[in-house]
């Protein structure tokens, strides 16, 4: 299309292939920073951090399942994203075997050394810096 001036002036379609293109790319990029071993996304609510950190989280064995697991973590971090002191489970549901709450435990805690540091946002970080974070598991696989 031309303008009446003699530009170049692109018409809906091309618009539309150049939006498709550059959401693509966002998706692959996405994804691509999906399967590292650590976000490199910049979190910016206190929802990111958690959807994070069960993104990072990789359950136990079938063997180890137990439908119904809940599991509370409660760890803290500092304004770049880094975990502050231990993260500490404070709940694991009280029916489940002993073998299985120590691997849901391990596998946890494997999810917070695997994808920590986080990348947090300047304003994230400073409301979040040194204070407590809990974020809950669930594990519904297994048997009713």
């Amino acid at each position: 299309m031309n303008s009446p001036e003699g530009t170049f002036v692109p018409g809906p379609i091309i618009l539309a292939v150049l939006l498709l293109l550059s959401v693509s790319s966002v998706s692959t990029q996405a994804q691509s920073q999906a399967s590292d071993s650590s976000p490199k996304l910049t979190l910016r609510t206190p929802g990111d951090i958690t959807q994070a950190l069960r993104a990072c989280f990789i359950a136990p064995p079938a063997e180890n399942t137990f439908h119904g697991m809940r599991i509370t973590l409660r760890l803290s971090f500092n304004r770049k994203g880094e975990v502050l002191g231990q993260p500490h489970i404070t709940y694991a549901t009280p029916s489940a075997p002993e073998q299985v709450q120590t691997a849901y435990r391990r596998a946890i805690l494997d999810a917070v050394s695997r994808c920590t540091p986080l990348t947090f946002a300047p304003a994230l970080g400073e409301a979040f810096a040194g204070q407590p974070y809990y974020v809950r598991f669930f594990d519904n696989r297994g048997r009713p």
